[in-house]
């Protein structure tokens, strides 16, 4: 008797390893994604995230790939245009060496960019003209909020945080604000023959000859110099408020 009881239990025993009992994997633990050929092709078609921090960032997944329409390009240009005219005559420092690409404007020239906003404040296709306040009090000045000033800079020049010593700023009011009696910055160039075209998908290109300004030169007859073409590149991104550029380049071009 004791005989069978074992070889019940053994027969009993083999079946159930034969049915499959093996352990089984926690129901909480996902399964890995799935790879081949057909993940790696999407990867691929898609263009490299912007770095973290940069402008382009706040752009929502996938916005971007969306094909800009005909009225959004010309906005686009007429915007350039007037970004180009700001930053080669109001916020280029010197001394800047222009026969080399730079891909980033100093703080320096940033701020330039800033407190010239004024010039601007009446032309509606710059990006930036409703950013600016004029005030009277008793003398001319102009206010901007410095979260403005902190989202133009991070949209337009790709910097996450900018930060410049100057009594301009006032960390209790957040408020940014100089005189307009004073004299405002001026680059010591100037262009001329401005041609602003759009590349497909989303870069918008300004080229020109880049000069002397005349406010450089003496009564004594200082040489008007020509500096050859240069372009400044921008990239036209989809964001939270509508469109925007971002500075890439300032360069010669090669002939």
């Amino acid at each position: 008797m004791k005989q069978r009881f074992s070889l019940a239990m053994a027969l009993l025993l083999l079946t159930a390893l034969l049915g499959g009992c093996a352990p089984q994997a926690p129901a909480s633990v996902p399964e890995p994604p799935p790879s081949g050929p057909s993940s790696i092709a999407v990867s691929e078609s898609l263009p490299p995230r912007p770095e973290s921090g940069s402008a382009a960032e706040s752009a929502p997944d996938g916005e971007n790939e969306k094909a800009f329409t005909a009225e959004e390009v010309e906005t686009a240009i007429r915007q350039a245009a007037l970004l180009t005219d700001h930053v080669v005559t109001r916020a280029i420092a010197y001394p800047r060496d222009i026969s080399q690409k730079t891909t980033a404007l100093s703080d320096r020239e940033i701020y330039n960019f800033i407190v010239t906003l004024s010039s601007y404040h009446e032309e509606e296709d710059h990006p930036y003209h409703e950013m600016i306040t004029i005030e009277e009090s008793p003398y001319l000045i102009a206010v901007l909020q410095w979260p403005d000033v902190q989202e133009c800079v991070r949209r337009l020049f790709g910097v996450a945080s900018w930060e410049y010593e100057t009594e301009d700023y006032d960390p209790e009011t957040q408020m940014f604000s100089f005189s307009l009696e004073q004299g405002l910055p001026r680059s010591p160039y100037a262009y001329k023959d401005l041609q602003v075209s759009f590349q497909e998908p989303d870069l918008v290109t300004a080229r020109f000859t880049l000069t002397d300004t005349l406010d450089y030169i003496d009564a004594a007859g200082q040489p008007f110099l020509e500096y050859g073409m240069h372009q400044i590149v921008y990239r036209l991104c989809r964001g939270e408020g509508g469109n925007f550029l971002t500075f890439l380049e300032f360069a010669p071009v090669e002939s």
